[in-house]
């Protein structure tokens, strides 16, 4: 009875802190992820009742601009705001990023149709590759999409376990995606297991010459990932043209406490 009553306390409070969220956010801006951004309006409200009319500005833009734009850490450097446990208070921070959106953006935009990404987490590389792969669906795959509030008509987002291969499995014959997908980012769980059995399940799906990105492999944190496709020490790898790995700028000479991160690309033959 006791556990009963605390679940329906606790239930309580967290639909009495949204509610009062929701009621702050209207009158007093917040962080700005607290605010959901519908990417098929032609324009943005500014102050003063003016209209922002960005597509023909942003439509111009490099992945890595967009990346910036939307503070995802795929940009070569972002801002955001932090908890700073020295100071004990909210800051402001400039962060370098991986750089990986320069790899992205190698590849005719126009010929990309379908995307997979695993691991939207609140969305902002979901938001940068809607805007850059301006013809493409996205299929955003998370476990939970809690604070993510980017939308667009082109953007589905899907509750998935990457670690769960029938789940992907069902997925792929659901959107019937079986050799439709054109590029895959994999910046889910970064558990050797999960990448692994990500790949096996949907690698086939690529389309001839599709591309497979793997980010922030380390040798300490993902060693089966990066024996098997930065040292190409097993068989396993089958129908695949090339693979290509790129350092990311994180490091501990960038970013302390930090490994050595990679990116790999993997195309399929």
């Amino acid at each position: 009875m006791n556990l009963f009553y605390d679940l329906v306390m606790i239930l309580n409070f967290c639909m009495i802190k949204s509610i009062v969220k929701n009621l702050i956010k209207n009158k007093i801006p917040l962080n700005s992820l607290n605010y959901e951004l519908n990417l098929d309006e032609k324009k943005s409200i500014m102050q003063g009742g003016i209209y922002s009319k960005y597509l023909s500005s942003i439509s111009k833009l490099s992945l890595n601009e967009l990346c910036i734009l939307f503070r995802t850490d795929k940009a070569s450097m972002y801002e955001n705001i932090v908890y700073d446990n020295e100071k004990k208070k909210y800051v402001k921070s400039l962060i370098v990023g991986h750089n990986y959106g320069r790899y992205y953006e190698k590849y005719n935009k126009k010929n990309i149709k379908n995307i997979v990404e695993i691991g939207s987490f609140l969305g902002c590389g979901t938001g940068a590759f809607k805007c850059f792969f301006n013809k493409s669906k996205i299929f955003a795959l998370d476990i939970t999409f809690d604070g993510n509030l980017i939308n667009s008509k082109k953007i589905k987002k899907i509750h998935l376990d990457q670690s769960d291969k029938d789940q992907l499995k069902k997925f792929i014959k659901k959107n019937k995606l079986y050799k439709n997908i054109d590029l895959i980012s994999d910046d889910g769980s970064h558990i050797d297991e999960h990448i692994l059995i990500s790949f096996k399940a949907l690698f086939p799906s690529l389309k001839k010459g599709g591309k497979y990105f793997i980010e922030d492999v380390t040798k300490e944190l993902t060693p089966k990932t990066y024996e098997i496709f930065i040292k190409n020490k097993t068989k396993m790898l089958q129908r695949i043209k090339s693979i290509k790995i790129f350092k990311s700028n994180i490091s501990a000479k960038t970013q302390s406490k930090s490994k050595q991160r990679y990116l790999i690309i993997i195309e399929k033959s």
